[in-house]
């Protein structure tokens, strides 16, 4: 299991992309279950970072994020507003299945839930 200290992943600072794998809801609505792919990581376009050497992780439609800094509840993202840096995401029980409760929340909010990775 690899230790991510989550405040320099999902830093203000671009880092050298990890290769880990991030888990998605696979048919989204489906419920077809959870399966793992790699993460994906975009370039620095801020003009408030000095340093631009180095990537961001992403977030995509069906990926499964959890809120409170990976301390709180799972979510499925099935809508992804770039804009603005919002997720539209649909809560998940226990068992990662979907339960209709839909909420927004902003891309500072959660993290990746991620295989073989402890966020520290």
């Amino acid at each position: 299991m690899k230790e991510i200290d989550w405040r320099k992943f999902y830093g203000d600072e671009p880092i050298q992309p990890i290769p880990v794998e991030k888990y998605f809801l696979d048919d989204g609505k489906d419920g077809h279950g959870l399966k793992t792919r790699q993460m994906t990581y975009e370039f620095c376009t801020s003009e408030y970072v000095e340093n631009k050497e180095g990537m961001y992780p992403t977030f995509e439609v069906n990926d499964i994020v959890i809120d409170k800094y990976g301390e709180g509840d799972a979510y499925h993202i099935f809508e992804y507003e770039r804009e603005f840096q919002e997720l539209h995401v649909e809560l998940l029980d226990e068992n990662m299945k979907l339960t209709g409760k839909t909420t927004y929340l902003d891309v500072n909010e959660v993290v990746h839930k991620l295989k073989d990775v402890e966020l520290i």
